[in-house]
């Protein structure tokens, strides 16, 4: 049976919000320290792209290192979910 986008769509959201949960909790001391224990998958490389690069940033309280790989998954996910690669849509917006 063929993914249809609307179930690629569920997928990528639902990852977003699991890493992004994952985040907030090693920020606010509720969730234990951040990182990756394996490279992500697809869906995972599109909610790092997605939530973009700020929240990984050194120097946020308990905020990921660079021992936990983020910088590779980071450069990851923008190189597989480059913006050269977007379709444009018809009001002109990306």
């Amino acid at each position: 049976m063929p993914v249809t986008d609307a179930e690629l769509h569920a997928g990528y959201e639902a990852e977003v919000e699991r890493l992004a949960g994952r985040l907030l909790g090693a920020l606010d001391g509720t969730g234990g320290a951040f990182g990756f224990s394996r490279p992500p998958g697809r869906a995972g490389l599109a909610a790092v792209r997605g939530l973009g690069p700020d929240p990984f940033a050194a120097g946020s309280s308990d905020a990921p290192s660079d021992d936990d790989g983020i910088a590779e998954v980071l450069a990851e996910a923008y190189r597989v979910f480059s913006r050269r690669g977007w379709r444009r849509r018809p009001d002109g917006l990306a």
